[in-house]
């Protein structure tokens, strides 16, 4: 039975071999593969259905533009997990190819995260 590492290796291998490479991922540079897997690794794309909802916060993370929400819902628990872990090593491997290309930063969107003080000081 393979490992959750060789889980997640397998994923991105089948990412990768469908076109999802570091430069086809380059379009991608608003954190849309990070919220994405954020998504992924919560079971939800919305705060809502997050501990952080305690503030009233309905931030939708799910990259609705480059992704069916559909996506997220028609895998297991699991498999959720397992293409978190994959967009998170897409993710990275993106900014590398950015970064050895000498590529600038793209800015991400602002976006209010919660910190934990606030979480549990709302007022």
């Amino acid at each position: 039975m393979p490992s959750p590492l060789e889980l997640i290796q397998a994923e991105r291998e089948r990412q990768l071999e469908k076109g999802y490479n570091p430069t086809y991922d380059q379009k991608h540079v608003r954190g849309e593969l990070a919220h994405a897997a954020a998504c992924f690794a919560a079971g939800t794309s919305s705060l809502a259905d997050i501990e952080l909802a305690a503030l009233g916060q309905q931030e939708d993370l799910w990259p609705h533009h480059h992704w069916h929400a559909d996506e997220l819902i028609k895998h297991s628990r699991k498999e959720q997990l397992i293409i978190a872990g994959a967009l998170i090593l897409a993710e990275l491997e993106r900014m590398e190819a950015e970064e050895k290309n000498h590529l600038p930063p793209q800015p991400i969107e602002s976006q209010h995260y919660v910190t934990y003080d606030e979480l549990m000081h709302p007022d």
